[in-house]
């Protein structure tokens, strides 16, 4: 059987990867799809049981997780399950609290909240932060207030893209106007306002004109509107609740803001903006007024950073955002397995006789065995036909990847923002491109690579290319120990030995360990010697930046005489053989005598006695070590057994301290962290 007949669905159905917030097209595919885990689950009764009181003493909901936790896609269902947004409805919310319903079924608890949850008219306006800054044409210190005056017209219908267009639009909504004021715009210039906004420079005169017949004189409104606006949170949340108060005493205003987290980074005064938004909304509107946002780290974890940095006390966004999800990665794998993996009864079927044939040997298969995390891959039949052809620990250590390539600036984007591409979205390809090959085959860890390739930075992607066209190391095989050892450069919990990346690409359940290993360790030295990868002195590789090649060329140019190497050895061995090796007593006439060292013929100095070590550096063989013993009754010869990459160890390391010498004051930015 191959893997066509795998799947339950049809693999190659349309699935987003990545969740939009503007993206209104598949809502209800997003919410039919949608995975209800325990940890969700347990974070949605904690916000529909504080979002049913009214008197809740927080109103503000902060949901944390790195990339492919679904914080995205649970800030999207929360939208349209609590709310309706402005204009035409994709998905009745009647319909999204049914479906929720059936996904918490047997909890009667949150069906209960859920059902309650309806009865509160809510106006519920969702959008991702940095998609609505217009960095170009605002201070930053204001953006935050600007972004969410734009999300709160939006959430009136009124125009949010121009603010003076909007606060213009507001004010005459304000006055019952607006109406009169569309009849009198179409009057003057022929044609809709709606056409007419978009384009402020040329329609301005005519909203004037438009103006007058209602009787408000008012030169330049949209420039005039736009530095008239108040952008003080107390101004923002008051117009908030004159709106409120307008809609009827129970109507609620929320605000789902997407990737708040990204666009704060670490600038403190964007977070203090966020705070003092939401304690004006929560003073001038009571439990009428709430902030929902996600962000890749725990607030917590922000906050105590920014205040290391800044004197500003950040202690009462804790309070007001009081309700907090954080959601792990560790029920991403139940995610994609229900989601995207669920098998077929034919597929089932084959992978049990699978298991009852080869499960006892996944452990072993698939434990990295030097110093490396331990992860429970395939422990129980269920779990290996659930996330077949994938293992369990590629879904963790592919997160902790793209955290460490994000946090090293490898991607893309203002924010290296790792939300381009979702851990759904990497496997459904990876799925894909294993539907040919038969039952048995493993998803190996370098395919995960080809998947986030489009985010990576140009020099990256380049660095890989080159390696694809080179003579040497273009072997598909040796291609992929590249990738999977750029994937890992920045996993700490992964020691990247020769056999700890065997297991990383192995790609078959009945494949010969052993062979496997010969040819990672065959593809690591053709990598090390044309300078892609460099061996450690631990024996592990690492993955080589393009400012590392640059220097490790540098330092490979400065020569090395082998009597540098010797005279290395011959330090590094006194060290370790210490004070016994220096002297020797004749147990006979307890006469002492000091021992000489000699390192390939070079001596420490003239002693009665000598202890001679031959490296693989000299011209001895090993009959001629032995036959210096026989003719040197003063002399011990000894022979030191060290391999030829220890050996080449030492001479980089006397290359490298040379380097270090006449790079001494000179280096400075990357090249002096390198």
């Amino acid at each position: 059987m191959d893997m066509k007949g795998l799947y339950a669905k049809d693999i190659f159905r349309s699935i987003d990867g990545v969740i939009k917030a503007d993206d209104v097209s598949k809502v209800a595919s997003e919410v039919d799809e949608y995975v209800m885990t325990s940890e969700i689950r347990g974070g949605l009764s904690r916000i529909v049981d504080a979002w049913n009181q009214v008197d809740a003493p927080s109103n503000g909901v902060w949901i944390s997780g790195f990339f492919g936790s679904g914080k995205s896609h649970l800030l999207k269902m929360l939208s349209y399950l609590l709310g309706e947004q402005a204009g035409s409805q994709p998905v009745n919310r009647e319909d999204v609290e049914r479906a929720f319903e059936q996904k918490v079924a047997g909890d009667e608890t949150i069906i209960a909240d859920l059902k309650r949850s309806l009865h509160t008219p809510t106006r519920a306006v969702l959008f991702n932060v940095d998609a609505k800054d217009n960095k170009a044409s605002r201070e930053r210190g204001s953006a935050m207030i600007e972004v969410f005056y734009e999300a709160y017209f939006e959430a009136r219908g009124l125009y949010s893209t121009h603010l003076g267009v909007g606060a213009l639009e507001r004010d005459l909504d304000d006055r019952g106007e607006l109406a009169r004021f569309r009849e009198a715009f179409q009057e003057e210039s022929g044609y809709a306002w709606e056409v007419g906004r978009v384009s402020t420079v040329f329609a301005e005169a005519l909203v004037s004109k438009a103006l007058a017949r209602l009787g408000h004189q008012v030169e330049h409104p949209f420039r005039s509107y736009r530095e008239q606006l108040n952008l003080s949170a107390e101004a923002f949340a008051q117009d908030v609740a004159s709106w409120l108060d307008r809609q009827g005493p129970h109507q609620r205003i929320a605000f789902f803001a997407d990737e708040v987290g990204q666009f704060i980074g670490d600038d403190s005064q964007l977070m203090l903006s966020l705070q003092t938004i939401t304690e004006q909304l929560a003073t001038h509107c009571p439990g009428r007024a709430w902030v929902f946002v996600t962000s890749q780290e725990e607030l917590s974890g922000i906050t105590a950073q920014m205040n290391e940095r800044r004197s500003t006390d950040f202690s009462k966004i804790q309070g007001r955002f009081a309700i907090k999800v954080s959601l792990s990665t560790e029920e991403v794998a139940d995610v994609i397995a229900r989601r995207l993996l669920t098998k077929s009864e034919q597929g089932a079927s084959e992978l049990d006789a699978m298991w009852q044939r080869l499960g006892a040997g996944f452990p072993s298969m698939f434990r990295f065995p030097e110093g490396t995390k331990k992860y429970d891959n395939y422990l129980t039949r269920d779990s290996f036909v659930a996330k077949y052809p994938f293992v369990d620990y590629q879904f963790e250590m592919f997160t902790q990847a793209m955290r460490g390539l994000s946090d090293n600036d490898l991607f893309t984007g203002r924010h290296s923002s790792v939300g381009a591409r979702s851990l759904l979205g990497v496997c459904q390809q990876i799925a894909q491109e294993l539907t040919d090959d038969e039952l048995g085959t493993v998803a190996s860890f370098d395919r995960f690579y080809d998947g986030i390739a489009a985010m990576l930075k140009s020099d990256v992607k380049d660095n890989v290319g080159r390696a694809a066209q080179d003579s040497h190391t273009r072997d598909p095989f040796t291609m992929s120990v590249l990738k999977v050892l750029l994937l890992v450069r920045y996993v700490e919990s992964f020691q990247a030995y020769p056999r700890n990346i065997a297991v990383l690409l192995r790609r078959s359940l009945d494949q010969d360990a052993t062979d496997l290993e010969t040819r990672v360790e065959r593809a690591l030295h053709i990598l090390s010697d044309q300078v892609y990868v460099q061996r450690q002195a631990d024996g592990t590789y690492a993955y080589m930046t393009n400012e590392e090649k640059e220097v490790r060329r540098e330092i490979s140019q400065i020569v090395v005489e082998p009597r540098e190497v010797t005279d290395l050895l011959r330090t590094d061995i006194r060290r370790h053989a210490g004070t016994s090796a220096t002297s020797f007593v004749y147990p006979g006439t307890n006469r002492s005598m000091r021992v000489s060292l000699f390192v390939d013929g070079r001596r420490e100095q003239a002693e009665p006695l000598v202890i001679s070590v031959f490296t693989p550096q000299s011209s001895l063989d090993e009959e001629g070590i032995r036959h210096e013993s026989v003719v040197r009754h003063d002399t011990l010869s000894l022979g030191l057994d060290v391999s030829s990459e220890i050996l080449e160890d030492v001479r980089v390391f006397c290359q490298t301290e040379e380097y270090v010498k006449r790079q001494a004051g000179a280096a400075s930015g990357l090249r002096k962290r390198i």
